[in-house]
């Protein structure tokens, strides 16, 4: 068989298919599974959203987080609900079935089965934009920070340390972002859709063995859009049996579409997806450029910390209400070791039991899926040296604290914390490189 023989034809224009009442059922019911799970309906969603746009400062993420939207069967107290998840669908193929039974005029069927494949395309479009360009420009997974480098490989969770390894090899990221960037370009053409499908599926696949395997926490999400990817492929799926299994020639098939003759037609076909591009790519891709040349994250906290301070402090005095304590590894009042990023947080070592917080949201990079050390957002007063300390994860635990600069870089620390005791510390800089940064030379905070 020659060369010309083996390779797929280019795709042609079949005749109107006829089709079953089982085909009509599970397009519908595809379409308001889409609808149910993928548009928001819920009035706090939108309400969280306004919140979210009057209180954070990168307001353009708004777009993103509808990108997020899931219905309430995608979670519940174990994260993924995969009940819910087969009931809604399951659910909705029987609406859909109901729908085609009361449906007495049979429109086209080949042109509605058009437009649910375009909302199909435009979805996943949409919904991976987000994860494409946040790995494209490395912002989703951030470098690890000075206090990840120094917390105990045990103290992460598995999800978590997926997370940070990733973050810190940022080609690999940026790899991941293109090649999910490619399957977006190929599902937004026509004649491409098939091959965007295959390509969406052989990324997707991983990701949900990642997320299940190192239990990351989307799995459920990943395992959605693999589902919605292989939809894509059902009116390719004897075409492609044949080829890749059977080895025949063969042809990928053509949608009947609308004609779109009138001007006013193609000026809003062309106007909307001008404007899909230009708002959900170009824009995005700008904003988070931005993002990154300013060497932040919208996972990592975005205000500065003190200059000249970031990097790890060993605790070599501590005093609690004026007595010294040793420095053991097993006093749970004594700090061990502290660090300053360069953003406004500290962290403490501290040998007592910290709550394990899984919440991977916006700014909680730090604590999220690990123990080991207690994360706190600070103010700084830089004429009355003062510094005021939160715990990032607990709100309530306040520390307030007098600062002096030695000649040297170090730190004397005195103040009151959340139990209301005093404390004293003596805090020496050590200067330190880390071998997963490899020859960059001092770690530096991203």
């Amino acid at each position: 068989m020659s060369l010309a023989e083996t390779v797929l034809i280019e795709p042609v224009l079949t005749e109107k298919k006829k089709w079953k009442g089982y085909e009509r059922s599970g397009v519908r019911g595809i379409l308001i599974f889409v609808i149910v799970a993928l548009v928001p309906h819920d009035i706090g969603f939108y309400t969280e959203q306004f919140e979210y746009y009057l209180n954070e400062d990168y307001k353009w993420r708004i777009i993103d987080r509808f990108t997020h939207y899931k219905g309430w069967f995608f979670e519940n107290e174990d994260n993924n609900n995969y009940a819910g998840y087969i009931f809604t669908l399951l659910a909705s193929l029987i609406l859909g079935t109901v729908w085609d039974k009361l449906d007495k005029k049979k429109r086209d069927f080949d042109i509605f089965y058009y437009w649910v494949e375009t909302i199909i395309r435009y979805v996943l479009m949409y919904r991976m934009s987000f994860y494409a360009i946040t790995k494209l420009f490395p912002v989703q997974m951030p470098f690890p920070t000075i206090s990840q480098m120094n917390i105990p490989l045990g103290d992460f969770t598995p999800g978590k340390l997926y997370w940070l390894t990733t973050g810190a090899a940022t080609g690999f990221e940026i790899f991941a972002g293109m090649c999910e960037l490619l399957a977006i370009i190929l599902l937004f053409f026509r004649r491409t859709v098939t091959l965007g499908a295959l390509l969406m599926i052989s990324l997707l696949v991983p990701i949900l063995a990642i997320n299940i395997t190192y239990d990351a926490g989307v799995e459920l999400t990943a395992f959605d859009y693999l589902v919605l990817s292989g939809v894509l492929l059902v009116r390719d799926a004897k075409s492609l049996w044949e080829y890749f299994i059977l080895h025949k020639t063969t042809a990928l098939t053509k949608l009947r579409r609308p004609l779109f003759n009138r001007p006013i037609q193609k000026l809003i076909q062309n106007g909307l997806k001008i404007a899909f591009v230009s708002v959900f790519f170009l824009f995005m891709s700008y904003q988070y450029s931005i993002i990154l040349a300013e060497g932040k994250s919208f996972k990592l906290p975005r205000e500065r910390g003190l200059a000249n301070t970031a990097g790890f402090y060993d605790v070599s005095l501590f005093k609690l209400n004026g007595k010294e304590i040793p420095n053991t590894p097993y006093d749970s009042t004594r700090w061990q070791n502290i660090v300053f990023e360069k953003h406004n947080t500290i962290s403490i070592k501290i040998a007592r039991a910290i709550p394990l917080d899984k919440r991977n949201k916006v700014r909680t990079q730090e604590f999220f899926g690990n123990t080991g050390r207690v994360f706190y957002s600070f103010k700084a007063d830089t004429v009355k040296n003062t510094l005021e300390l939160k715990n990032r994860a607990d709100k309530n635990e306040v520390i307030k604290l007098s600062y002096q600069r030695t000649p040297q870089g170090n730190f004397v620390l005195s103040g009151v914390d959340h139990r209301k005791d005093s404390v004293y510390a003596v805090l020496n800089k050590i200067e330190r490189h880390y071998p997963l940064q490899g020859d960059k030379g001092p770690f530096v905070s991203r």
